[in-house]
């Protein structure tokens, strides 16, 4: 079947069918055959698709070939990606650093808040991985360290279905992505959706896959490839560790300066956070005392004074007023005395915090300074990073300087502010103790004191800050790094080419794994070809069950639509069973020759027999919404003025022997002298254009001379063979041999019998019964006609739909792809489409009508 063809039959059927289900068993039954003829080639694909299945609908798979998930890794992962240059990297690092500095503040503190809460990378951190990552992104063009790896082709297994699915050939694509384009709706129930029908337009196109008898199925794949592995373990082992200790020595400064990042960076953490922390909780601990307000010093103080009283004359009850404002006073520059102290002990408790922070510092300057005393680094670049350590180290000492000189303002600041409060106390009251504890109840004084209170406070926190931030922030030791990096990172370079080289020296001259990596890109190719021709096989297998389902469904849904059609158009008054539409168009055929042949006949009658019939033409039928039949051609109508022969139906089928009994012989016709007796074969088909009057002496043998003729009667006895009771000739009940209804009861006379003749009236009763059966029969008679013609454009609608079932079987031997097919082996019927026989052997009847009688090619019914 040409392409062309086939995609006008898809668009056609993809209008009738939204989804076509998937028959899970009979695709798990089509995996264990073969579709190729080829034997060598054959189990190939069948394994390879079996394989393929398993992995598209997620079976598991034993093997070491397939152990790894399909998604474990990317075929593009970290270790094949390719290095940037060292300007690159820099940029990168710097980028990092910057972003580190701006969220330290706030990382510390959602640190602290949240507790259990995913630790954050910290900046040191960050910028050892980027190095690392990037020293183990490959840089070798020769490949030669995945020449000591173990073979595993199933970690690309995702990437590689999905590079085929996507194939520029359509063909490959179509077939490829059939097994993804099913919709899953339970386990192992799969449906293709309407927007994915266009693809079976491929199943039958051939694809050249490059399989060859040479390649192994999955399992012995699965063996060579251990064996593989097990041969570069054993050969490989001394080149890997030789090449690994020379890369490691390489890149062993960086390294070290990495290492040496990350241990400043925990210093200067727990410096700033545990030492820190440890010193002022210490500091409060010592000075808990000193560290109270004024009010509560005060209070506790004065209270005696209070419950005494005093005069401002300075003398009551005896008490010497002078010397108790002494006491006060002494007690006022205590609590003045006490502020200073513990400033003075807050400086001092920074103090070992800052010398800690120096030694660390110091300790990585010296790492760097040796690191690069020992590397043979371009002058320049050398000159380039010992400035920057240097830098490093006298930035420190600025920052320490600065935040003594801020702590040693603060200081002063708070002396003069205590020196201010003790003058106001002074002159500012009498000297008696009511003036003094007057002058210290007053709001204004009170405040003054309460404000220097909180500002001390607040400068400790500012220092605290500040330490952890401005002094000998880790920034610029990241800064300085960095400086020092790039130059051991370009001398790591020049290393590892010079190591790279004499791996390659080394495995050049060994033929043996040279040999074993020739049969690793051989593997690979054979799990790569057998793949993409499991692809195909499995595409074409899912296509061809489809197809099956396919038909079945436009079978199942065109007979549903006839019988729903039938049932609409009948209206229930002669519905035909099933049975009518398996019986084939031959009898139908047959009785509408017999026809003509009576009609004809009657046209040659004498009497009103012989009357010329008027053609009509039938109106179309009308089809239910969406029916598959098609508008039924025109048919000639009987005339109203001599409707056709009725006809009987025998009981339950078939003709009763008291039917045969009553049964007369067919009535002369024109001048023939001879009677012909229809045969049983007869008695049931349609007999069309001969109407014959009522003959009563077939019920009256002797009714005597003084009928007179009425309606229909010729006006003289007719002559004819006598008959039993109810039994009719051909009088006005037409052709029936079998009455239809009880025959009618009215006196009969004979004379014989003494019975007296029926009535004028009476013989009107009966023209008048005889007139309303014949109109009935009339109608029944055009209502059979209008269901005759929709059954046989029905059975016409059926016999088109099962031409385009078969016809996608080609009666062509169509070339399955990638395969050479042996044209001698196959035997196609030209009858019914199927392989193995011809069509003079065939025993499928009549593709068309459904006929066992005769074949396809004899079919009286258009060929479509």
């Amino acid at each position: 079947m040409s392409g062309k063809v086939l995609l006008e039959k898809l668009k056609d059927i993809s209008t009738y069918l939204d989804s076509i289900r998937l028959d899970w068993d009979a695709l798990r039954k089509d995996l264990k055959t073969n579709l190729l003829t080829d034997p060598e080639t054959a189990h190939i694909s069948r394994d390879w698709a079996q394989f393929v299945f398993k992995k598209e609908f997620g079976q598991n798979v034993t093997g070491s070939a397939v152990t790894t998930e399909a998604g474990a890794e990317s075929p593009t992962g970290s270790d094949d990606r390719k290095r940037d240059s060292v300007a690159k990297l820099r940029i990168q690092l710097g980028t990092k650093i910057r972003s580190s500095v701006s969220r330290e503040g706030t990382q510390q503190g959602e640190v602290t808040a949240s507790g259990g809460k995913k630790k954050t990378p910290t900046c040191a951190e960050e910028i050892a991985q980027i190095v690392e990552t990037w020293i183990a992104a490959t840089q070798d063009p020769a490949d030669i360290a995945n020449q000591f790896r173990p073979l595993d082709p199933g970690k690309n297994l995702l990437a590689l279905l999905a590079a085929n699915a996507t194939h520029s050939n359509p063909a490959v694509a179509s077939l490829c992505s059939l097994p993804r384009s099913l919709v899953k709706e339970k386990t192992n129930i799969y449906k293709l959706p309407k927007t994915a029908i266009m693809q079976l337009e491929w199943v039958e196109t051939p694809v050249d896959t490059g399989l060859t008898p040479s390649v192994p199925v999955p399992n012995k794949l699965d063996l060579d490839i251990s064996s593989l592995n097990e041969s570069l373990e054993k050969y490989g082992h001394s080149h890997k560790a030789s090449l690994e200790k020379d890369l490691a020595d390489a890149w062993d400064p960086v390294r070290q300066v990495l290492r040496g990042l990350l241990q400043v960076e925990r210093e200067q953490k727990r410096i700033l956070t545990v030492e820190l922390a440890k010193h002022v909780n210490e500091y409060s601990r010592k000075h808990a005392i000193a560290l109270r307000s004024f009010d509560e010093f005060w209070n506790s103080k004065t209270e005696k004074w209070k419950k005494k009283g005093g005069k401002k004359n300075g003398v009551a009850n005896g008490v010497d007023e002078g010397a108790l404002a002494e006491e006060a006073d002494a007690l006022f520059e205590q609590y003045i005395d006490q502020i200073k102290m513990v400033a003075d002990a807050y400086a001092e408790e920074v103090q070992p915090i800052l010398s800690e922070l120096r030694r660390a510092m110091e300790t990585y300057e010296l790492l760097l300074s040796d690191l690069l005393k020992s590397s043979d680094l371009d002058p320049k670049e050398c000159e380039r990073a010992r400035q920057a350590i240097s830098g490093l180290g006298r930035r420190r000492e600025e920052q320490i300087d600065e935040f003594l000189r801020n702590e040693s303002k603060s200081r002063a600041s708070l002396t003069c502010a205590l020196s201010d409060l003790k003058d106001s106390y002074l002159e500012g009251s009498m000297r008696t103790l009511w003036g003094r504890l007057e002058k210290c109840s007053n709001r204004d004084f009170r405040k003054r004191i309460a404000n220097v209170e909180v500002d001390q406070q607040k400068e400790r926190d500012t220092l605290s800050t500040v330490l952890v931030s401005d002094v000998a922030p880790f920034s610029s030791v990241a800064v300085v790094c960095l400086v020092v990096l790039e130059g051991l990172i370009v001398k790591g370079e020049r290393c590892e080419a010079e190591a790279l080289l004499k791996s390659k020296a080394s495995i050049d001259s060994d033929l043996k794994l040279k040999e074993l990596a020739m049969t690793r890109k051989t593997l690979e190719g054979y799990y790569e070809n057998g793949v993409f021709t499991g692809q195909i096989e499995l595409g074409r297998k899912i296509g061809r069950v489809l197809w099956s389902a396919m038909k079945q469904s436009i079978q199942a849904a065109a007979e549903s639509h006839m019988v729903a059609f039938i049932s609409k158009s009948g209206g229930g008054s002669l519905a035909y069973s099933a049975a009518s539409a398996e019986s084939g168009m031959n009898a139908v055929d047959g009785d509408t020759k017999k026809k003509k042949k009576k009609k004809k006949k009657a046209k040659t009658g004498t009497g009103e027999a012989g009357a010329a019939n008027v053609d009509s033409v039938t109106p179309p039928i009308e089809e239910p919404s969406g029916s598959l039949v098609t508008t039924v051609p025109d048919t000639p109508k009987e005339d109203e003025g001599h409707p056709p022969e009725q006809v009987a139906f025998p009981i339950n089928g078939t003709a009763t022997k008291e039917e045969e009994s009553v049964r007369p012989d067919t009535p002369v016709k024109g001048n023939s002298a001879k009677q012909v007796s229809p045969t049983p074969k007869e008695t049931i088909k349609v007999q069309e254009d001969k109407e014959v009057d009522l003959d009563l002496s077939q019920t009256l043998p002797a009714i005597g001379d003084g009928i007179v003729s009425v309606g229909g009667l010729t006006g003289a006895r007719p002559s004819g063979p006598s008959g039993p009771p109810g039994f009719t000739g051909p009088g006005m009940w037409g052709g029936n041999h079998v009455f239809p209804f009880p025959a009618p009861a009215f006196p009969m006379s004979h004379p014989l019998g003494g019975i007296s003749s029926p009535t004028s009236q009476e013989l009107v009763s009966i023209r008048d019964e005889n007139t309303s059966l014949r109109n009935e029969n009339t109608q029944l008679r055009k209502e059979r006609a209008a269901l005759e013609e929709q059954l046989r454009a029905a059975q016409h609608t059926i016999s088109q739909l099962m031409q385009r079932m078969r016809g996608l079987e080609s009666q062509e031997s169509v070339k399955r792809p990638g395969y050479s097919w042996n044209r001698r082996a196959t035997v196609n019927c030209g009858n019914c489409g199927e392989r193995g026989h011809e069509s003079t052997a065939c025993d499928a009847g009549c593709r068309y009508c459904l006929s066992k009688e005769h074949l396809s090619d004899v079919c009286p019914l258009p060929v479509m």
